[in-house]
């Protein structure tokens, strides 16, 4: 039903946002951290410099004063990321020893 309202869930396209492949990242970070009937698509695109003050702030209180934690985590994850992504390229085939 369309009540003239915009979906806090639909991107753009006008596809749903439930975490698939093809939404970013960041989108479903951010659609956990609001509530669901804050349009942040939308004051991003009307206050672009607005968006990027705050989100500078909160990335500066935040790495002050958990620093080494997100460092951590976003370490861990990252290397997470990089042994599934080589793991995909090689497509899982990797060399016995025995074969040298």
């Amino acid at each position: 039903m369309n009540d003239g309202t915009e979906n806090n869930n639909t991107v753009n396209d006008g596809t749903e946002n439930n975490g698939g492949p093809n939404v970013p990242f960041a989108d479903n970070i951010v659609d956990e951290l609001v509530p669901g009937d804050l349009d942040w698509r939308h004051l991003v695109t009307t206050y672009p410099l607005g968006a990027i003050t705050v989100a500078s702030c909160a990335g500066f209180f935040l790495g002050r004063h958990h620093g080494t934690t997100l460092l951590t985590a976003v370490s861990a994850f990252m290397a997470k990321e990089m042994s599934r992504n080589i793991l995909t390229v090689l497509d899982g085939d990797l060399p016995d020893a025995s074969d040298s």
